[in-house]
Parts: C-alpha cells; sequence; structure tokens
C-alpha cells in the first residue's frame, strides 16, 4: 500500500484544509479533478519526505536496507506516476511551479498504460507470493475484482456536478484506507 500513501493522505488534508481540489471538466482530463492546492499529499518536495519517513520506519519494522529501500521507493513511485499522468498540477512545494506530462488529457491513453499498470502488478504480485490458504486467495481475488469494479465505476459514471465541495469530492476517497486492511489480510505474512 505504500504506493497509494500519498492518495491516502490527500483526502485527509483536505478535510483538514490544508489542500484544495474541485472538478473542473473544461480541463478536458480524464477524471475531472482539479487539484488547486496539493502541496503536502504530492508536492515533490513532501513525497520525497513522506518516502523517507516510511523508509524510516520499514527499517524500524523490518530491521533491513533493503526493505527499507523498498518501501521508500514505493511511495516515491507514486509521484513519478502522477507526474505522467496528471497535467501540470503537481507542485514542487507549496507555491512553486507546478509538473505533470498530461496522460490523463487521453481517455484511451490514460486506459492503456494504467491497464498495463494494473495486470503487470497482479502478475508480479502472483509470481512472488504463494497465496496458500483460502482464506488468502478470496481475500486477494475479491479485493481485485472490488478495484475492477471501481474503476470501471468511475470510467462509466456521469461526470460529477462541478458544484461539489471539496470535502464532498473527497469524502469517498476515505474508502481507500479500506484497501489497506483488506490489503494486510490478504497478505498477512
Amino acid at each position: 500500500m505504500g504506493t497509494q500513501l500519498l492518495d491516502l493522505l490527500f483526502p485527509l488534508f483536505v478535510l483538514l484544509g490544508l489542500e484544495d481540489v474541485r472538478f473542473n471538466h473544461s480541463l478536458g482530463t480524464f477524471n475531472g479533478l482539479d487539484l488547486i492546492h496539493v502541496p503536502w499529499s504530492h508536492g515533490l518536495v513532501a513525497s520525497l519526505l513522506w518516502s523517507l519517513l516510511a523508509a524510516g520506519i520499514g527499517y524500524l519494522y523490518y530491521k533491513t536496507l533493503k526493505a527499507s529501500l523498498v518501501i521508500g521507493l514505493s511511495v516515491f513511485s507514486h509521484w513519478i506516476l502522477d507526474w505522467v499522468t496528471h497535467i501540470p498540477d503537481l507542485p514542487l512545494f507549496m507555491s512553486a511551479p507546478k509538473f505533470g506530462l498530461g496522460l490523463w488529457t487521453s481517455t484511451y491513453g490514460t486506459l492503456a498504460v494504467e491497464g498495463i499498470f494494473f495486470i503487470t502488478s497482479v502478475v508480479l504480485y502472483l509470481k512472488t507470493v504463494s497465496l496458500t490458504s483460502m482464506r488468502q486467495k478470496i481475500l486477494f481475488w475479491s479485493m481485485l475484482v472490488f478495484l475492477m469494479v471501481i474503476y470501471l465505476g468511475n470510467i462509466l459514471s456521469p461526470m460529477q456536478p462541478e458544484s461539489l465541495t471539496a470535502h464532498q469530492i473527497v469524502m469517498p476517497m476515505l474508502g481507500l484506507w479500506l484497501m489497506v486492511f483488506w490489503g494486510h489480510f490478504a497478505d498477512k505474512k
């Protein structure tokens, strides 16, 4: 779940009033999100700091530099992938210049790239972890089905009204925390 840390923090920071988001469909992006002010969850400097913190906690827990590096890099990989997908809305820090290559402006490009990453991730996971118990298999596969249903729901749902407040936009995003616990119980080893 390290790769999702920035998106787990994002709705919390919006609810605390530290960050701001709205729907703006005139941007022509895949999801219509306009990240107005997101320096604490998606800023480059903050992402590096969250990565270092996660790596440090990983080192304390696993006692190996390798695990620490994998955890830290997985957290930072989120910013790299967001840089590819987002329009220029990712700040260096606070009101600094914003970055993003804009893959989200292409629906087909977004679906292709995200689909390839999803399938590759599942294949790599299944090659490195053996799901031995029926409980693990049910939790893992049900989580994958749930993720695909949510993704398809996002694709097929009508456009969200631009009148939604930032709090209304991020409340459903708090559901990402469910994935942390679901994934933990699916791969308790």
